[in-house]
């Protein structure tokens, strides 16, 4: 399954949506703009909450704790490393290895791939970030880590 990020400018209040590979609105994503770190609440089609996620402000590599439907799943860490970002996802013990800045990197569990993310471009949205998620149940939480990913990145 494919889905796609469009490239974000920053807006006030920050929202963006996650599209589907017909160009069809998924998921909406706003970010809380007066806050303690990084927030980002995703919305589906219904505007329900269905994802949140938060930055750990109290540490020293920057961490991001993610909500599914209020429940924890998993905390991206970044590592310490002087040559490029280094990620690990705790709860589902996913590794996360690429080229960052270019968004061209994978999400591997098991040495098995779940997610890849790349740069794409597509004639409804310009500019996209398109993840393919190798299994459904998993669209979600890997919505949630490559949009740490980015907040990261951005910072």
């Amino acid at each position: 399954m494919k889905i796609y990020i469009k490239q974000k400018i920053l807006t006030l209040p920050d929202k963006f949506y996650v599209k589907d590979i017909n160009g069809k609105n998924i998921y909406s994503v706003e970010a809380e703009i007066l806050s303690s770190g990084k927030r980002l609440h995703i919305y589906n089609t219904k505007s329900e909450e269905v994802g949140f996620l938060k930055q750990k402000i109290w540490s020293l590599m920057p961490r991001y704790e993610v909500l599914i439907n209020g429940k924890k799943e998993a905390e991206i860490k970044r590592l310490f490393n002087f040559l490029k970002p280094k990620y690990i996802v705790e709860g589902p013990d996913w590794i996360v290895s690429g080229d960052f800045s270019s968004h061209n990197y994978t999400i591997t569990q098991n040495e098995k791939i779940v997610v890849k993310i790349s740069k794409k471009w597509m004639s409804f949205s310009g500019d996209s970030y398109e993840l393919d998620i190798q299994d459904t149940h998993y669209e979600l939480l890997a919505l949630c880590v490559v949009l740490a990913i980015d907040t990261d990145i951005q910072m």
